[in-house]
Order: C-alpha cells, then sequence, then structure tokens
C-alpha cells in the first residue's frame, strides 16, 4: 500500500524545492531561488483554487435542474438540517455523491502517467501544521461554504438563486486559497473520500476531513436560521425555501388553462385570470384613447373640463364604457 509520507503537501510540498534551492552548490542560502520558489507556490495555490472555483460552478448550473447542484456531503447535511431536504433525499445524494468521487478518482489514475503511484490529490496537512489547526480552518471554511449555499439557493429569491452557484464558486475559491497551503482543502468528505479509496491514502489524522466538515455545517444552520427568522420578522416574509432549480414552479395564476380548469370545478378560486386582467387593461386603454382623442375636438368651458359619457359618440358610449364598467364590475364582486 503507498503512502505518502507524513506531513508533505497533497502534490507539491515547498519543503524539498527549498532546501535544493539553499544548498544548491553548498553556497548558502540563495535569496532570489527562495523568491522564486515562494512565487511559483503562490501561483499554484491560485491557479488551483480557481480551477476548484470553477468547476464547481459550471457542475451546480449543470446539476441545478435534478439536484439543485449539490455535490458535498456536509453541503447536503446542513440542508437537511435547515429543513431544505427530506432525509432520504439526504442520504441517497450524499451515497451519490461519495460514489461519483470513487468514480472520479478513479478516471483521475487511468489518465494519470504511474497513475498506481499517485496519491490522486489525497488530503495531508503539512509539516508544521498541527491537526488542531487543520481542524479549525476546515470547520470555518466549511461554515462559509454551507452558509452561502443556504443565503442563496434555498433563498427563495429567484435572482438570488439564478446566481447562487456563482457565489458557492467563490466560497470554493476562497476556501482552497487559504486551506491548500495548510492541508490541500477538503470542505468535501467525498472529495477527501474518493482519491482516498483509490490511492489506499489513508493517514492518522484523516478523520479531520470528515468530521471537519460537518461540524462547519452544523455551525452554520442556525445562524442561516437566525438571519432568515431577523429577514421574515423586518419584511413580513413568509415565502418557503426550496432547493435552487433552473427549472420554474408551476403557478397556477401564470397559466390561463389551469385558471380556466379551476373556474369550471366547483371549487371557488379567488385566484385573478391573466386574462381577464389583460381584458381589463386592453378596454380601459381603448376607453382613455377614445377620450383623448374627443377631447381634442370637442368645444369645452375650460382647459380643465373632462367630456363625459354623454359627450361620446354614441358608438362609444354604448359600447366601450359599459364593457369596461362590466368588467371592473366583475373583477370587484371576484
Amino acid at each position: 500500500m503507498h503512502r505518502r509520507p507524513a506531513g508533505t503537501a497533497i502534490t507539491l510540498n515547498n519543503r524539498p524545492i527549498a532546501r535544493q534551492a539553499i544548498n544548491d552548490d553548498n553556497e548558502g542560502i540563495r535569496l532570489e531561488e527562495i523568491a522564486r520558489v515562494n512565487l511559483y507556490m503562490g501561483s499554484w495555490t491560485v491557479s488551483t483554487a480557481l480551477a476548484f472555483g470553477f468547476a464547481i460552478t459550471v457542475l451546480a448550473y449543470a446539476t441545478a435542474g435534478l439536484s439543485g447542484g449539490q455535490m458535498n456531503p456536509a453541503v447536503t447535511f446542513g440542508l437537511w438540517l435547515a429543513g431544505a431536504l427530506s432525509w432520504m433525499q439526504a442520504i441517497g445524494n450524499s451515497i451519490a455523491q461519495v460514489i461519483g468521487a470513487i468514480i472520479g478518482a478513479a478516471f483521475l489514475m487511468a489518465t494519470m502517467p504511474n497513475g498506481n503511484e499517485s496519491t490522486l490529490g489525497s488530503n495531508s496537512i503539512t509539516s508544521g501544521v498541527g491537526i488542531g489547526n487543520a481542524l479549525c480552518g476546515e470547520i470555518v471554511m466549511t461554515f462559509v461554504l454551507v452558509l452561502v449555499v443556504l443565503e442563496t439557493a434555498v433563498s427563495g429569491k429567484e435572482m438570488v438563486q439564478m446566481l447562487a452557484p456563482l457565489a458557492i464558486g467563490f466560497a470554493v475559491f476562497c476556501a482552497h486559497t487559504v486551506l491548500l497551503p495548510i492541508d490541500g482543502c477538503s470542505i468535501n468528505p467525498a472529495r477527501s473520500l474518493g482519491p482516498a479509496i483509490v490511492s489506499s491514502t489513508w493517514p492518522d489524522y484523516f478523520w479531520v476531513f470528515v468530521i471537519g466538515p460537518y461540524i462547519g455545517a452544523i455551525v452554520a444552520v442556525p445562524i442561516h436560521i437566525f438571519f432568515r427568522w431577523e429577514f421574515e420578522e423586518v419584511n413580513n416574509d413568509t415565502r418557503p425555501r426550496r432547493m435552487f432549480s433552473l427549472r420554474r414552479p408551476v403557478v397556477e395564476n401564470q397559466l390561463p388553462a389551469l385558471n380556466l380548469r379551476r373556474r369550471n370545478s366547483d371549487e371557488p378560486s379567488n385566484l385573478p385570470s391573466p386574462t381577464h386582467d389583460a381584458i381589463n387593461i386592453v378596454n380601459i386603454e381603448r376607453a382613455s384613447m377614445v377620450r383623448e382623442s374627443n377631447r381634442a375636438s370637442m368645444p369645452r368651458e375650460s382647459a380643465f373640463a373632462i367630456p363625459v359619457a354623454r359627450d361620446l359618440p354614441e358608438s362609444t358610449s354604448e359600447n366601450v364604457l359599459p364593457e369596461v364598467h362590466v368588467e371592473m364590475l366583475e373583477s370587484k364582486t371576484k
């Protein structure tokens, strides 16, 4: 079973490179080489974090209409705690996420040269960083991620939900920027389990990458509930919170056919009809246009004289105004 030396980073470690830069030709410390190494490691961290952030954004948009864009068991657990998912759906999603991570790690091993000797990006704590430091980092950054998901994907606001994958991708980018130099950044138990299972890489502190994200999700849920309670109290907002989906829910008053079917049934309906409202608007506009045209051609006693129904042509007073009056009466009675 292949194991990496304890304390090395996920794929790159600046210590051997720095040691080579320091001891090259036994000439002591070469500051130029150290600066070059630090610049390389910084650019590698940012590029890797961007790759994770963009990947999550794209996949969230791609799977939003199917599962709400869930790819993280810790996020799914937080959604279940917040009441956005049933426990059966949460368990099913989590199992599917772990299976997907294993399959993805297997494909990664198949595409890499000497894949059997690779750790496939398995998480490990960098030398000099304590287990408590890594655990705290995983809790904090997973807390941020889950809170962003709860405040966007299940906010109940359509515009916010449509932009949720972007916010989630930025949160993942920020988390990787912070945690990559520390432990390779997990914030996702499935992301850690997949490569660990395929590459058989099981450090003694592996529990940090599983327990930490779940603790972060548990901490995020009461904060979200508090924010939601405060918002509803101030804005009197009682809209139901649903998981983000690109599929628009079918609302009855958006489809005239549904309203027509509702009216033909015995059940009384208090919902306004879009067709009925459109007829009212058209008739009122027609009446206004007729009034304006007759007002311009008729003599008036003052500039503020307003023509009444008897001043209008016979066809207008008999056809337009009664129709408007009847339509308005019908809307009031309903």
